[in-house]
């Protein structure tokens, strides 16, 4: 299994790297008015306008600023493109198969298989799905706010024909 190592309050992640679209370097983050609290803002990507969210205030953790070394990697969840802030990404690994140990953590009532990888050298890497990260609630929210997004992008195209 090929996975992206990224680190979010001095702790290693992985993510399978089917699940990532794309690592970009830090931009702005336009705010959105009446967003979900979980919602750190927008960007505009290549023409395509993406949520934002922070992994480090997710986790319940304040973040004063942004720095060089910040990057937003953009995954696709469910229907909708959208964009997680890491304090960095580490490298692309291929994990062997005899590295791997799965447990099930339950989270808001809901429960989770959680997948670790044990490494020499490196510790414990936990295995996670941009999922772990929402609940289905915030996750309709998600797809409510791209549809409404998309709706106004369009509406602005079309008032710029006319």
């Amino acid at each position: 299994m090929h996975v992206l190592t990224f680190q979010v309050n001095n702790e290693t992640y992985a993510v399978d790297i089917w699940e990532t679209q794309d690592v970009i370097a830090m931009i702005a983050i336009k705010p959105v008015l009446a967003a979900p609290g979980f919602l750190e803002g927008v960007i505009n990507l290549r023409g395509v306008v993406i949520p934002i969210i922070d992994l480090l205030k997710r986790m319940g953790h304040p973040r004063a600023y942004y720095t060089y070394g910040n990057r937003i990697i953009i995954s696709r969840l469910e229907s909708a493109l959208v964009g997680f802030v890491v304090d960095r990404v580490v490298e692309i690994i291929d994990l062997p198969s005899d590295s791997m140990r799965t447990s099930t953590i339950k989270v808001d009532g809901q429960e989770f298989s959680c997948n670790m990888a044990v490494l020499d050298g490196r510790g414990i890497i936990q295995i996670v799905r941009w999922e772990f990260f929402l609940n289905r609630r915030e996750l309709v929210q998600l797809s409510h706010l791209e549809s409404t997004l998309l709706a106004g992008a369009e509406a602005s195209s079309e008032s710029a024909r006319i």
